[in-house]
């Protein structure tokens, strides 16, 4: 992922896509007081970031079978 101040580029590849797409992104609070990332439109590949630090950007779908990722800030 390369995050601008006005977009996201996703690139994306597993066994079934290989794709890089271009979003516009922005930072949602939940009702619950969490936060996610929300871009558009949605891409083919799985992006549901749900846990930010300063340093790093979080998802796990691994209790409903799914995915893990861990995306680090690089300068």
């Amino acid at each position: 992922m390369i995050f601008t101040e006005d977009e996201l580029t996703f690139r994306f590849e597993n066994a079934y896509v290989d794709a890089t797409t271009i979003h516009t992104w922005e930072i949602i609070e939940n009702t619950n007081g969490s936060f996610r990332l929300a871009i558009s439109p949605d891409p083919e590949g799985e992006l549901a970031v749900s846990i930010f630090s300063k340093d790093y950007m979080y998802s796990d779908a691994t209790p409903l079978d799914g995915n893990m990722y861990l995306y680090e800030k690089v300068k």
